[in-house]
């Protein structure tokens, strides 16, 4: 078993890394998670220009959001699609931050083609971002302690 790092050690490996800057990430050509990762979607060269960009404006981190319906439905592809985008960032010095089977919004989602993007002025999510199942039994578990 790895042992807790002592407070010192984690400071000698925190110290030589930069500022981070980054945001959250998905291809403008996909409106959600599952539309990023999903093989007929999956847009190696839109991602590819748009982590040029954020390389460009000095980001060094972005957080992605995976989304479990890709994963069960084919996990060998999901992992070489996040290996294709593992490779990119890392040409870009930029180091990911990958968000397991989260994901927030709608409750309603399915494999195969997305909905189109919320056509709405002045919204902050014009995209369609959809909850994780477990949420539904989380709820439903603290109803039934309430």
């Amino acid at each position: 078993m790895v042992e807790r790092w002592t407070r010192e050690r984690a400071w000698e490996w925190y110290n030589p890394k930069p500022w981070l800057v980054g945001c959250n990430f998905i291809p403008s050509t996909a409106v959600n998670q599952l539309e990023m990762w999903q093989k007929e979607t999956f847009d190696l060269k839109t991602i590819k220009r748009e982590l040029g960009w954020a390389e460009d404006l000095g980001f060094n981190t972005i957080r992605v959001y995976l989304h479990d319906l890709v994963w069960m439905s084919n996990p060998k592809g999901f992992k070489k699609r996040i290996d294709m985008f593992l490779d990119i960032a890392s040409q870009r010095g930029i180091s990911p931050v990958l968000v397991f089977f989260d994901d927030c919004w709608n409750t309603c989602f399915t494999s195969g083609p997305q909905p189109p993007p919320k056509n709405r002025r002045n919204t902050i999510h014009p995209r369609r971002s959809y909850l994780h199942p477990s949420n539904n039994i989380q709820r439903e578990w603290i109803l039934t302690q309430s």
